[in-house]
């Protein structure tokens, strides 16, 4: 299911939110209607940040999450294999 996916109409405490995600050689992509709070993505198993992500969004739990501020609308990361 990381080769792209779409969620359309997702009801949340913000409205409803559409969301799609996918990976592709070494990146990974997350796109979704904006919401005024800080959103979390979490990339795909197996997968670390290859390197810190640019501004103004944040790395978090071991480089396997990403932080987008409010208002954020897309968020795309360079990825490694994790260590085992």
């Amino acid at each position: 299911w990381w080769r792209g996916a779409r969620v359309g109409g997702a009801p949340t405490r913000w409205g409803s939110l559409d969301v799609t995600f996918g990976r592709d050689a070494g990146h990974a992509q997350w796109s979704w209607t904006p919401v005024p709070v800080w959103t979390a993505v979490t990339l795909p198993p197996g997968a670390r940040l290859a390197r810190a992500p640019g501004a103004p969004l944040l790395s978090a739990g071991s480089g396997t999450v990403v932080l987008a501020p409010p208002g954020t609308r897309s968020v795309r990361v360079d990825l490694m294999a994790a260590p085992r």
